[in-house]
């Protein structure tokens, strides 16, 4: 039951770099609303690097619905995608000069980037039902498992 409990959740990231810093420089993050319902989700959250690397880096984070859908996109199609949604902010984007798209439920090591407690899950105790050995060979560890720290690099 333990194990049944816990699903799994998707965030994905997308990461550009450009040639010079076109956003507040100052500023270490902004967030966007979606225009319509299925883009809910998508570069919800943008990550700038500046201040951290001093690399003109932008990390978009696309969940839900929406990132499990643009895993089926091409790379090109998802930074497309984005540098769209940022000119909405900008209004001028430069193109980038390099990408990365991660595909977190389509790893097949990972299936997700993140778990939680399904509907009618029990909470503490599915979590240690699903720490609990299979056989002598069997050990389960992780964040989904942890009922003190779950879903999180903590756990």
């Amino acid at each position: 039951k333990g194990l049944r409990s816990i699903g799994n959740g998707v965030i994905n990231k997308v990461c550009v770099r450009f040639r010079r810093v076109f956003w507040d420089s100052d500023v270490d993050f902004f967030g966007r609303a979606a225009q319509c319902g299925e883009e809910r989700g998508a570069f919800f959250l943008i990550w700038s690097l500046w201040r951290v690397v001093q690399e003109p880096v932008l990390i978009a984070l696309t969940v839900g619905e929406a990132g499990r859908s643009m895993e089926g996109w091409s790379d090109e199609a998802i930074v497309g995608s984005l540098l769209a949604a940022l000119k909405l902010i900008f209004h001028h984007v430069p193109a980038p000069s390099a990408s990365h798209v991660t595909r977190w439920m389509s790893d097949p090591y990972a299936r997700g980037a993140y778990s939680f407690m399904s509907a009618g899950g029990r909470g503490g105790i599915d979590y240690d039902l699903a720490a609990a050995p299979l056989g002598s060979q069997v050990l389960f560890a992780g964040e989904g498992t942890c009922r003190e720290y779950p879903a999180t690099a903590a756990g």
